[in-house]
């Protein structure tokens, strides 16, 4: 009898003793994702993770200008390229406002305070602009890139629909082909031009973007050497889209891009490749 309980003794002694070892692997797993940067764990873990910050009510930050001078950092993007879009998430989780070159009077009213400036007191400045004497007026910049083929079409939207309606069908049987031929252009010397850039440039895919939000804004952010927190995350992650995300039409016909579109817009889009790809290998060198 007495040796039955000591073995019993020692089994149950060797599973207590598993147990113990096994919560206290997991708790330095957990500490150790928790000690490194906020968004390698949302990454992981984004779903429960965001939700228990969420219950721990954070209050996102209103929007303001920087209270300490920023260094003056171009948003360089060709129209249609989700430049509004990225401004939006940056604002939502620095609470510090975006500026731009252009004073579109919709956006400032419309949760974007800093749109028309072009100082120190903003984040980052939108411009779909380009050449050597307007790069100049910058110290650093961040190039936002789209496919062609979608950002053509959401700036000929924005053209005759506004930031959030769409064009009808008689303006694409109106201006379509003429709009194509000019604006596919633009987009190939625009981005390359942007490549030319002599301070720390950022290059950034929309699709990345949309993929991959979390990790691309925290590299953005390193970029900007600006620190992010979870809550601050969290706030950027809740309200995402914002104000100005074009709904799925319901009367846009299906826009055709034609074979020598296509075509024309696929040698573009080879160019500009290659050319982002000697740009990292001259970085490396």
């Amino acid at each position: 009898m007495m040796n039955t309980f000591r073995r019993f003794y020692r089994r149950l002694k060797s599973s207590v003793l598993c147990v113990v070892v096994y919560i206290v692997v997991i708790n330095v797993v957990c500490l150790y994702y928790l000690s490194r940067a906020p968004s390698p764990w949302i990454s992981h873990h984004g779903p429960f993770f965001l939700a228990h910050l969420r219950r721990g009510g954070y209050t996102c930050k209103t929007i303001g200008f920087s209270p300490t001078p920023m260094p003056l950092t171009a948003l360089a993007s060709f129209p249609g390229s989700g430049n509004t879009w990225l401004r939006h998430l940056v604002q939502q989780a620095t609470g510090i406002a975006t500026g731009s070159v252009y004073n579109d009077l919709i956006l400032k009213h419309h949760g974007f305070p800093g749109e028309g400036v072009r100082d120190s007191r903003v984040v980052m400045v939108k411009t779909h602009e380009w050449g050597s004497e307007h790069r100049r007026e910058f110290s650093r910049a961040v190039l936002l890139i789209r496919d062609p083929f979608d950002s053509l079409l959401a700036e000929f939207n924005r053209r005759y629909g506004g930031h959030r309606g769409h064009a009808l069908p008689h303006d694409f049987d109106k201006d379509w082909q003429t709009y194509v031929s000019v604006q596919s252009r633009g987009w190939v010397e625009m981005n390359t031009d942007w490549l030319n850039f002599d301070g720390p440039l950022l290059i950034m895919q929309y699709r990345d973007l949309q993929t991959n939000m979390l990790n691309e804004t925290r590299r953005l952010f390193n970029f900007l050497n600006m620190r992010v927190s979870d809550p601050e995350l969290v706030c950027m992650v809740s309200n995402a889209h914002g104000n100005f995300k074009r709904p799925k039409s319901q009367v846009l016909p299906q826009v055709r891009y034609s074979y020598f579109m296509r075509s024309t817009i696929g040698k573009y889009i080879q160019n500009v490749t290659k050319e982002i790809q000697n740009y990292y290998k001259l970085r490396k060198s």
